[in-house]
């Protein structure tokens, strides 16, 4: 019987040294990548902030655009030039 419980012990020590090493093996594998990816880290948000800006940048001046529009549009054919511009500006 301790024969039996020693083989048993050693078949569990085993596989639980076979799921450490797996497991080391996954957390090596993540911090390689999380060496390559932290580097990125400050240019990632520099990029974030500078299309935040330029998104916040270009609705105020579609806003500027579109009350500018309404207080200068006298016509339709001015409507459709002022809606032509105002798309290539969305467009840009």
């Amino acid at each position: 019987a301790a024969a039996a419980a020693a083989a048993g012990f050693r078949g569990a020590a085993m596989a639980s040294f076979e799921e450490v090493r797996k497991l080391q093996a996954q957390i090596d594998h993540l911090k390689e990548r999380l060496d390559f990816i932290s580097p990125m880290l400050p240019l990632v948000n520099f990029v974030q902030d500078y299309f935040q800006k330029v998104e916040c940048e270009a609705s105020l001046q579609l806003l500027r655009l579109k009350n500018a529009q309404v207080l200068n549009c006298t016509n339709e054919d001015d409507d459709e030039v002022s809606n032509a511009q105002l798309e290539t500006v969305k467009w840009i």
